[in-house]
């Protein structure tokens, strides 16, 4: 809500929260394929989790480097921005969700269909 409102952060703080959220990104990836793969079923919540915090970790991301939150040089700053008016951000979530989901289809696809 704070962000809605147009409330600027402190870089330290934007910084420490896109550090946690790489943390939990991890692990939401982790659970996914511990799910997939491990114990061999689909898990709701998994699901549910890998796809919520893919998505917010991408939009953190997006907001600390057009914010210049990162602490990221010149040249890296100037990369990361040229490769958010690209759309490379969104390239990628919806390549990595594409990827998840072919997972799944080919562990569970027939499954899925039958």
């Amino acid at each position: 809500m704070a962000g809605l409102a147009g409330v600027r952060f402190p870089r330290g703080f934007m910084l420490a929260a896109q550090v946690v959220y790489a943390l939990g990104f991890a692990f939401a990836t982790w659970l996914f394929f511990e799910s997939l793969f491990v114990i061999g079923a689909l898990c709701p919540w998994c699901l549910v989790v890998t796809v919520s915090t893919t998505g917010v970790f991408a939009s953190l991301t997006h907001v600390n480097v057009r914010d210049n939150n990162l602490f990221l040089s010149a040249r890296a700053h100037d990369a990361a921005s040229l490769g958010l008016r690209l759309g490379l951000d969104l390239l990628f979530v919806v390549a990595w969700l594409g990827l998840l989901a072919l997972l799944v289809l080919t562990q569970h696809g027939a499954a899925l269909f039958a």
